[in-house]
């Protein structure tokens, strides 16, 4: 039976409905919320090898613009790669990342994504090579402060937490803009009980504790605040230090270490990359 190449996958009921169940299949996610509340936009295009509109495999493009410190970059992130079980085996990931990368690459600076440690020997196939990573971490010492946890399942927290992030991270040196979709997907679900509004600050601050260690992911808003102040009043007691998922700017007092997750590792397409600081983070939000 023929495959049919399908890009438009958002908008045509029954490839959506397939391609949500082979994502809860394949990666245990649900798109479905995401979707119904309006977070997947054309940011998000699905590449999707389908049979008699069922959904065998896809890779999808997710469109990223970044903030530099000198100008704004566009790339193209990889993700959502998979393949229904019984298609397995007769090359159709090869088949979806040669089209994406032939269409994309013209279309932007650079091409990346981030693989888990399974598939670590078949992106370089196609050209991708790993590039470092590194994570700021500062001292941290806690001083609560007048903060609440954000609803996003509450629509004027969720209009909150919008206009908060349209204002950018101020201390960051390259920052995700333009993708609420994102945003709220992670807001909306993994991280939904992660985010906090600074309300002296009117800043949104999305952290999670892990142990005497706080992870923060983002912030947004709070420009006339300290990046320790703010993390400070979401710290739990006995908070030691807090670890960045962005990197910061040069005035973020804070000191690097080397990143070693093997299941989330960065690649990125050879000669199209258009940073050469080996100190990059691509923040943690901005993830597909």
């Amino acid at each position: 039976m023929k495959l049919t190449l399908e890009k438009q996958v958002r908008d045509d009921p029954a490839l959506r409905e397939s391609f949500f169940a082979l994502a809860r299949q394949v990666f245990g996610l649900s798109f479905a919320p995401w979707y119904q509340a309006g977070g997947w936009t054309p940011r998000y295009q699905p590449y999707a090898l389908a049979r008699q509109g069922e959904v065998v495999a896809n890779v999808s493009v997710n469109w990223m613009e970044f903030e530099g410190p000198t100008r704004r970059h566009r790339l193209a992130q990889l993700g959502t790669v998979m393949t229904h079980p019984d298609w397995r085996g007769r090359g159709l990931a090869r088949r979806l990342l040669e089209t994406v990368i032939d269409e994309c690459a013209p279309r932007c600076e650079g091409i990346y994504l981030f693989a888990n440690r399974t598939v670590l020997e078949f992106y370089p196939k196609f050209g991708f090579i790993p590039w470092q990573e590194r994570q700021c971490v500062l001292p941290l010492r806690p001083a609560p402060g007048r903060t609440r946890r954000l609803d996003l399942g509450v629509e004027s927290d969720r209009a909150l937490l919008r206009r908060l992030y349209d204002r950018g991270n101020p201390f960051s040196a390259f920052s995700m803009r333009d993708n609420w979709g994102l945003v709220l997907f992670y807001c909306g679900s993994i991280l939904a009980d992660c985010v906090f509004l600074v309300e002296e600050a009117d800043a949104a601050v999305i952290a999670q504790q892990e142990g005497e260690r706080l992870l923060c992911w983002d912030v947004f808003g709070g420009e006339k605040f300290s990046l320790p102040g703010l993390l400070a009043a979401v710290s739990a007691p006995g908070t030691k230090e807090a670890a960045l998922g962005f990197a910061p700017r040069p005035s973020v007092p804070s000191q690097g270490e080397t990143l070693d997750d093997e299941d989330d590792r960065l690649f990125v397409l050879h000669g199209r990359a258009p940073f050469a600081s080996a100190a990059l983070r691509f923040p943690l939000l901005s993830h597909a």
